[in-house]
């Protein structure tokens, strides 16, 4: 069978690959494909059929709030399975889209994948994947929507109020975790002379367990590497590039939390010894999350031109935005990928971003532009939270760190040099 994305079903079925048209007839006979609070089945959306499109925009609110999987090509049946009896295929996954990002405040974005019936060209199944959306509950035509056990309710005051204050909950307090993250870097306080960037990428309601297999698995740590090598590989590109990246750290090392990837070389019996510059622990949670350390979140360069009086330029403490957004980036694609191919968590996220040590540090291009650009940050710290999807973490990870990391950028004046990150914008500076 092919390697398909998993689609959800619910917590107590588990994660799903049909990986053919066949595949799902048999679900379906099997009775898997029942409609549940995870389930929602389509017997077809005719076209041109405005009250399609409404109750489509119903049908996919109403998946928001714990995710879900809706099905079009298989007839809804009481007590007993429902019938595969296939849809024409062109367009409809165009027309799902638009309804869910036009249709639906706030809107949708969905994941969809055909299956092709062997027997009818053009025809066949869509799978439509909602993920958890941590903006839900969602309102389509006037009214939030929810699920019951078989089928969406329209949501009440009260019950929107007890949906959100369920998923404020869920939350957890990233500061602390970011807090928690630096009292758990290896390089003391009184052996720093650079900043550190703490970076947290958290599921919200993930197994505890969701990725043990690939830990635990003989082949876990080439396997964590590979994806980790693949996540840096999708950073935006710099023009000389940056380190240290999420290639850098190799070695592996079991944590209370799951495993750590680091840079760090531990010998028995022997004081470990740590290059701030090049430090980077990587602890991926059994849970799914990670959890980022690089020493490097400042460093000290000496600037290119010469004062008047033709001395030597004093050495200068500055940010590196390219290793702030690409490590940020990285570490949310790495996440993104860890769950769309090992643990099939398909839910929402919280982003966290530190750096300490920041007051009257300088952007990187200050030094390298006689002072004429960006200017000292004006704090200690800079910590900023955001929250995301799982598509967004694989599809769109430079938009998390740059939500993460703007206003940093704006403080040090530089965020014209560097927004909208990913562009194919041209850098004015050169890059460290």
């Amino acid at each position: 069978m092919s390697q398909t994305r998993p689609a959800s079903l619910g917590p107590t079925v588990g994660r799903w690959r049909p990986g053919s048209y066949t595949e799902l007839e048999e679900a379906a006979a099997g009775g898997l494909l029942d409609e549940s609070h995870w389930v929602e089945l389509k017997g077809d959306l005719p076209a041109g059929n405005p009250g399609a499109n409404a109750e489509l925009a119903r049908d996919l609110a109403s998946l928001a709030p714990d995710g879900g999987l809706l099905v079009v090509g298989v007839k809804d049946a009481v007590r007993e399975p429902g019938a595969v009896v296939g849809v024409q295929l062109s367009k409809l996954a165009d027309r799902i889209d638009a309804v869910a990002r036009t249709r639906i405040d706030r809107p949708l974005t969905v994941r969809t994948r055909e299956l092709h019936d062997p027997d009818r060209p053009g025809f066949g199944c869509l799978l439509v994947e909602v993920p958890a959306s941590p903006l839900a509950p969602h309102m389509a035509e006037g009214s939030y929507w929810g699920r019951s056990d078989r089928a969406k309710i329209r949501l009440d005051d009260a019950q929107v109020r007890r949906l959100h204050e369920q998923l404020q909950q869920q939350h957890i307090d990233i500061d602390a975790a970011l807090d928690a993250l630096r009292a758990d870097d290896p390089i003391s306080a009184e052996a720093r002379g650079l900043s550190h960037l703490y970076v947290v990428v958290h599921p919200v309601t993930a197994n505890a367990t969701a990725l043990d297999p690939l830990l635990d698995a003989d082949d876990g740590h080439a396997r964590l590497l590979t994806l980790a090598k693949a996540a840096a590989g999708r950073v935006p590109a710099s023009p000389k590039g940056f380190s240290p990246d999420l290639r850098s750290p190799t070695q592996w090392r079991g944590h209370a939390d799951g495993r750590l990837l680091t840079t760090r070389y531990e010998r028995l019996g022997e004081t470990e010894s740590v290059r701030e510059a090049s430090l980077v622990d990587l602890v991926i949670r059994s849970d799914g999350g990670l959890a980022l350390t690089c020493g490097r979140g400042t460093d000290v360069v000496r600037p290119r031109w010469r004062p008047i009086n033709g001395e030597d330029p004093e050495e200068t403490m500055v940010v590196l935005p390219q290793i702030l957004l690409g490590l940020t980036c990285g570490t949310a694609q790495l996440a993104g990928l860890l769950a769309d191919e090992v643990s099939g968590y398909q839910g929402s996220w919280q982003v966290g971003v530190l750096i300490d040590r920041l007051r009257g540090v300088v952007p990187h291009e200050a030094v390298q532009h006689h002072g004429d650009i960006g200017q000292a940050f004006n704090r200690d710290e800079y910590s900023r939270a955001t929250i995301t999807t799982t598509d967004e973490l694989v599809n769109g990870p430079a938009a998390v760190a740059e939500r993460a990391t703007k206003p940093l950028l704006v403080a040090l004046g530089i965020e014209r040099l560097h927004l909208p990150y990913g562009s194919d914008r041209e850098p004015a500076a050169d890059e460290a």
